[in-house]
C-alpha cells in the first residue's frame, strides 16, 4: 500500500504525467465511446445494413493502424505536445462531425480520421510516458496507464446513458468535445506539455 501511495503522489507532483494519463482517460472514457454506439448510428441514424457497421468499424480501425505506422515512420517526432494536442483536437472534432453526419459516405472517412488521429496522438502518450518516467516508477505509473487506457467499456456505459437521455447524437459529440477541453486545457496550462520533444523535460520529482 505505501509503494502505491507513493506512485499516486509521484503522478500528482508531476503535471506532464498528470496530463498525459488524462489525456488517455478521456480518450478512453468520452472519445472512444463512440464505439459502443456505432450500432445506434447504422440503424438509426445512417439507415444502413449490417455491411454498413461492419465498414464503419472497419475503417475506424483501418484509420487506427495507419495512425500506429505514421508514428512509427516518423521516428523521433520533436513537437510530441504539439502534435499530441493536434491530435487530440482532430479526433475531438471528427467525432462531433460524425455524430451530427446523416450521410454514410461522408461518416465512413470521418471514423477512419477519427481512428488514425486518436492512435498518433496515443501512441505518442504512451511512448513519451515511458521514456520520461523513471524505473523506479515505471511499473506504478504504467500501471494506472493500463487502468484509463482500459476504459472504454465504461464509457459506453456513460455513452449509452447520455444517449437515452438525449439521443446517439449528442452523446458522441459529448465525447469529443471533452477530448478537446483537456487538450486545449493542459495545453493553456503548462508550457512543458507544449514544449515536450523541445524544451527540456525538467527533472522530475519523487515524493519524499
Amino acid at each position: 500500500m505505501q509503494d502505491m501511495g507513493d506512485g499516486l503522489a509521484y503522478i500528482r507532483r508531476n503535471f506532464i504525467f498528470m496530463f498525459l494519463l488524462g489525456m488517455t482517460f478521456f480518450n478512453s472514457f468520452f472519445g472512444l465511446s463512440y464505439v459502443q454506439l456505432l450500432p445506434v448510428f447504422q440503424k438509426d441514424v445512417l439507415h444502413v445494413s449490417e455491411s454498413g457497421l461492419g465498414l464503419l468499424a472497419g475503417m475506424a480501425g483501418t484509420g487506427a493502424l495507419a495512425g500506429t505506422f505514421i508514428v512509427a515512420a516518423m521516428g523521433g517526432i520533436r513537437r510530441k505536445g504539439l502534435v499530441m494536442i493536434g491530435g487530440a483536437m482532430v479526433f475531438g472534432v471528427m467525432l462531433v462531425l460524425f455524430g451530427y453526419s446523416r450521410w454514410f459516405w461522408i461518416s465512413v472517412p470521418l471514423v477512419a480520421l477519427a481512428g488514425l488521429s486518436s492512435s498518433i496522438y496515443m501512441v505518442l502518450a504512451q511512448t513519451t510516458l515511458q521514456m520520461l518516467v523513471p524505473d523506479q516508477f515505471r511499473g506504478r505509473v504504467m500501471g494506472i496507464w493500463g487502468i484509463t487506457y482500459n476504459l472504454m467499456p465504461m464509457g459506453g456505459f456513460q455513452a449509452g446513458m447520455v444517449a437515452s437521455l438525449v439521443d446517439a447524437r449528442f452523446a458522441v459529440a459529448l465525447g469529443g468535445v471533452a477530448v478537446i477541453g483537456f487538450a486545449l486545457l493542459g495545453a493553456a496550462r503548462s508550457s512543458q506539455v507544449r514544449g515536450l520533444g523541445v524544451l527540456p523535460v525538467p527533472e522530475v520529482r519523487s515524493p519524499s
